[in-house]
């Protein structure tokens, strides 16, 4: 019930009372009136009996004392001599009225003579209830009349103190964005322009803090005249990458442009730092086609590429790519025939980062050594895991047979609070090879959506989701990762919505949806409508990977995303990792909207520690299951 609703029912009950108080108390002291008049009457009468009597004339009583009583408003009337009944006025009757009648009353007289009577009621005169009839109805009719108008004043006097407690619930619940009100209208006009106010002061607050945070993280990790990640940021990927156990195989590219060292010596900096800067877009438009691919810059005429989930002949053909791409480059007129040289190594998890490195920079030499002016070298580690070497068909054809045969996993990992509290349960996806081999979604989600079947797969992956969401003995909220590129097909939207749709909005409360951060950021206005379509129908939001590129965080607020989950990279060893550690701080201390931040692949306690310091709201990991 509204505000105004509950102002105006107390209003008209308080002015019910009031009236039926009144119309009562006027019918109470009508009654009393008329009772205390017939009294007075029958006190008039007993001088006259006395009179009579002594002239010894009761035979003669109903010559006048009949008239007189029929002008009155007495039933019966008795008179006795002793124990003789002397004189009788007959009862009138009063049942076709249903009225009540009133109780015999005696007076003594002198000598032996004695009175009985019964008086009638006020209302056995038909025009006496007439006019109480009347009464009643108008006096019903003012108090609707008062009633109906009072409501109308009373809505429109508390309309803009509804409008503006609507405000405040919303802000409270972190959905102002469906507000749908002009604030003029809000009343008291005072208040709603002190809350509005405070809402600029706190949303300038929160830019200020996420600008800084922006600023933060990227004098940290991003080259300043690239734009791009830098050296630090890249050693961080790759060394999460190293560390993760869903990473089956991967490679590392080193690309070097020899002559930049003679076009800032003979043409100037400026010429060298804008045929970097056009290196750098180059990079970024040629890895648009792996998935998860990072760069950074090495050295400063070397470039990092880090392509997740790459074998050794699919990092040849990139190589390639990558090579034809730089040499149409604007190079000065100086250099005919540019000097281009790309080291490669693949490698797999568990392997140690320096070594990693070593690899790739000894096959940056070798292709120096082996090419005259451009070409790249892969380092030969031997045979690689055949699981990455598959080509789209054998991936189409392993990931039919998992959906068609049931080979759909989902392995559960739970998200503990700072207190070791279990809090949220995430689903991982798994499928089985032809060898009974278990594959993270990290691996086959990128061959699904190069075989066109990443929206079947997920449909898969939400379906079975939705099934445990339903399940009695669930007590924890369950979260599941979704790519941005089926959200934002038609049909797959459509589809997800008609199957949420039919489950209960209490039970969406505890859907925990993930999307990359990247992603997000890329596909922002895109998002806009189905994001908050989820949000509208209680599910959950969660940005996943933050930390993992330098993005602006405004989407938080404006999509009024839940959680943050921190990346890994950010991290590994951040107890001895004083950068990480002052990333991770500044993205905690701009997200105070709401949105809780979670440490993704913690492992040791040492980590935790750290973490719990830096103001972290929870973790998952290793470190808990361990």
């Amino acid at each position: 019930m509204t505000l105004s609703n509950r102002v105006i029912g107390g209003a008209l009950l308080g002015t019910f009372a009031i009236g039926l108080m009144i119309w009562l108390g006027t019918s109470l002291s009508f009654y009393q009136t008329h009772h205390a008049y017939q009294q007075r009457q029958l006190v008039w009468l007993a001088p006259l009996l006395k009179m009579d009597e002594q002239r010894k004339t009761n035979a003669d009583l109903s010559t006048w004392l009949t008239p007189a009583l029929e002008n009155s408003n007495i039933n019966e009337l008795k008179i006795y001599q002793g124990e003789q009944l002397v004189f009788h006025y007959p009862a009138r009757s009063v049942e076709s009225l249903a009225l009540p009648v009133e109780p015999v009353q005696k007076l003594m007289l002198a000598t032996d003579l004695s009175l009985e009577w019964r008086l009638g009621s006020p209302l056995q005169d038909p025009a006496t209830l007439i006019r109480l009839a009347v009464i009643f109805v108008c006096w019903l009719i003012v108090v609707l009349l008062l009633g109906r108008g009072m409501m109308w004043w009373l809505r429109r006097q508390l309309h803009g103190v509804e409008l503006l407690a609507v405000r405040g619930q919303l802000i409270l619940q972190n959905r102002l964005y469906a507000l749908d009100h002009a604030l003029s209208d809000e009343r008291p006009t005072s208040a709603s322009q002190a809350l509005t106010q405070l809402q600029e002061q706190q949303y300038q607050a929160s830019k200020q803090r996420s600008d800084l945070d922006t600023f933060t993280r990227t004098n940290v990790f991003v080259d300043k005249k690239m734009g791009i990640g830098n050296r630090l940021f890249f050693e961080n990927r790759l060394e999460a990458s190293l560390s993760d156990p869903n990473l089956e195989m991967a490679s590392l590219l080193l690309v070097e442009l020899q002559d930049l060292d003679h076009i800032n010596h003979d043409l100037g900096y400026q010429q060298g730092d804008a045929l970097l800067l056009a290196a750098s877009l180059h990079l970024e438009h040629a890895l648009q086609r792996y998935a998860d691919a990072i760069s950074g810059r090495y050295t400063s005429n070397t470039f990092a590429i880090l392509l997740p989930h790459v074998d050794e002949q699919e990092a040849k053909a990139a190589a390639n790519y990558i090579l034809k791409s730089l040499q149409r480059l604007p190079w000065p007129a100086t250099v005919r025939e540019p000097a281009l040289f790309i080291g490669a190594v693949s490698f797999a998890f568990g392997e140690l980062l320096h070594q990693v490195q070593e690899e790739a920079e000894l096959a940056l030499r070798s292709a120096a050594l082996q090419n005259t002016n451009s070409g790249y070298f892969m380092y030969d580690k031997g045979a690689s895991p055949d699981i990455l070497g598959n080509g789209t068909v054998r991936w189409r054809t392993l990931l039919s047979r998992a959906l068609e045969k049931d080979r759909l996993f989902l392995e559960p990992q739970t998200t503990y609070t700072v207190a070791h509290e279990p809090a949220m349960i995430e689903l991982y996806a798994r499928i089985e090879d032809e060898h009974g081999r278990k594959l993270s979604a990290a691996n086959f989600m990128p061959k699904a959506e190069k075989c066109g079947l990443l929206a079947t797969l997920e449909k898969a992956i939400v379906q079975r989701v939705l099934s445990q969401l339903q399940q009695p003995e669930r007590s924890l909220p369950l979260s599941l990762n979704l790519s941005v590129a089926s959200l934002l097909q038609s049909s797959f939207y459509q589809w997800l919505m008609f199957e949420l749709l039919s489950l209960p909005k209490p039970l969406l409360s505890t859907l925990n949806i993930e999307f990359p951060e990247k992603e997000i950021s890329c596909h922002y206005q895109q998002l806009a409508k189905p994001l908050h379509a989820l949000k509208a129908l209680g599910c959950l939001l969660t940005a996943d990977h933050v930390g993992k590129t330098v993005v602006s965080s405004q989407y938080i607020k404006d999509f009024g995303v839940d959680y943050l989950k921190l990346d890994a990279s950010l991290v590994r060893d951040i107890e001895s990792k004083t950068i990480n550690q002052i990333a991770v701080s500044s993205l905690i201390g701009s997200h105070v909207a709401g949105a809780k931040v979670i440490a993704t692949g913690v492992e040791t306690a040492a980590e935790w520690q750290c973490l719990v310091d830096l103001g972290i709201d929870g973790g998952q990991g290793y470190f808990f299951t361990s």
